[in-house]
């Protein structure tokens, strides 16, 4: 790969070549376009996505967006962006991170009213494009780097972030539980980082890990709306025209551990008003295989809906708990079950839980609840592809996960799954540590 490579805004044609209903190219070393013409919206949706691999700068990149989104040149200050948008008809800006498997996404999103629609054409999209390219790589610096104010008022937000994780109970115990469950694993890291980090976090270093990941990490871009595909590579050319590249740094793989032989057992004692069970379990599928619809069933069959074992029995029928959910990390490949409960109703519900687990692995499965979290699971893929911003999400994902396919395909595939497929892939899941927070 060249070490260093400019993107030039051209009219040259670019070459796209189909990924499910996206067409993408790639405008340099490690920036890829992806783009959904349709008509369905009145709004083009724009995202883009920067990756880096969780671990020791996870503090400073998540402290990032935060500078960014402050200002730019054109607009160097939060109320000239607020102009901004409103001049392009009340357009819509976010910038955050957020962790997707082992990988720490910083996102930035832009929704903005096609010119189509609008009583004169001013260019929204033209100007949006330029804005996002300007908000990402050239932000307003003092003396070559950030300034210290600046720095300073979102070191403060950041430590109020992470120190308010603790207000959400259910949040917070969850969280816990996974840093146990994962502690020697990158999975562990909290996306928005540790506050130990923050005294050592400067401007000078934090301007310095902002021009790495602009010459080396992985960038997607991503547009959804009524638009021309060749047009929108040409604005984002020209947008992203003073990148200067060099060899991209791609996110190492997925670590995988084993779950002990017996789940570890965490009981945390703090000013509570209900009880927060957590449970983690490894099944070791992962998007990549092909049993992660069998596995999808048999989260959804176990606690994913309220049709499920976990709502109708541990819930409604011993009534061991106000609320209880599970779900998988596709692309961890584990899976976690929620519930919120009296302090005096731990060792039933844990039990009744275990039962109900139990009860999916030796194949107690009805017809009834293989057809509803058939429809269900159908339901949701149909849901996110009538979603500009799921269909966004949802090839995002499958595209770091390592397959790409379309929502026929997975539905196809949910449809033909047999009562067999989700018994094996139910005795795959193994609980790993099991975190109880309780009152003090």
């Amino acid at each position: 790969m060249p070490k260093a490579s400019g993107v030039r805004p051209t009219k040259s044609r670019v070459e796209f070549e189909r990924v499910v209903d996206f067409e993408k190219c790639e405008l340099a070393e490690g920036v890829r376009l992806f783009v959904h013409p349709t008509t369905k919206f009145k709004t083009v949706f724009l995202r883009v996505f920067i990756h880096e691999p969780l671990g020791a700068d996870v503090t400073r990149i998540a402290l990032l967006p935060h500078l960014l989104r402050r200002g730019c040149r054109r607009t160097p200050t939060m109320r000239a962006i607020t102009t901004f948008l409103e001049d392009l008809y009340g357009a819509s800006f976010g910038a955050d991170v957020f962790k997707m498997g082992e990988q720490q996404v910083t996102s930035f999103s832009l929704d903005v009213v096609n010119d189509r629609y609008t009583p004169r054409n001013i260019g929204a999209l033209r100007r949006a494009i330029e804005f996002l390219g300007r908000v990402i790589s050239e932000p307003v610096l003092r003396k070559g780097v950030f300034p210290p104010e600046v720095v300073a008022q979102e070191k403060e937000n950041l430590k109020r972030l992470i120190e308010g994780l603790i207000n959400d109970r259910a949040s917070y115990a969850y969280e816990r539980c996974l840093r146990e469950m994962c502690k020697n694993e990158p999975y562990h890291i909290y996306e928005y980082g540790r506050i130990e980090d923050l005294p050592r976090l400067d401007p000078a270093s934090l301007r310095e890990m902002h021009l790495r990941i602009l010459r080396a990490a992985p960038i997607d871009v991503f547009v959804v709306g009524d638009v021309a595909p060749q047009k929108i590579a040409s604005m984002v050319r020209g947008a992203f025209g003073k990148l200067r590249r060099g060899e991209v740094s791609m996110p190492p793989p997925t670590t995988d551990r084993a779950a002990p032989a017996v789940p570890r057992e965490i009981v945390e004692k703090m000013d509570v008003e209900q009880g927060n069970l957590v449970i983690g379990a490894r099944t070791g599928i992962r998007w990549s295989d092909d049993e992660i619809f069998a596995l999808s069933m048999a989260n959804g069959i176990l606690g994913g809906f309220a049709h499920s074992k976990l709502f109708v029995n541990v819930r409604e029928r011993d009534n061991l708990a106000y609320s209880v959910h599970s779900w998988i990390d596709l692309a961890k490949g584990v899976l976690f079950i929620t519930a919120g409960i009296d302090f005096a109703k731990y060792a039933d519900a844990l039990r009744t839980i275990r039962e109900e687990l139990a009860a999916v692995q030796a194949g107690r499965i009805s017809d009834e609840e293989m057809e509803k979290t058939r429809a269900s699971l159908v339901d949701r893929v149909r849901s996110r592809d009538d979603s500009p911003t799921g269909k966004i999400g949802v090839l995002h994902e499958m595209l770091w996960h390592g397959r790409v396919m379309p929502g026929a395909e997975m539905i196809e595939r949910t449809k033909a799954v047999s009562t067999a497929e989700v018994v094996a892939a139910a005795k795959k899941i193994r609980l790993d540590t099991i975190y109880f927070l309780t009152r003090a």
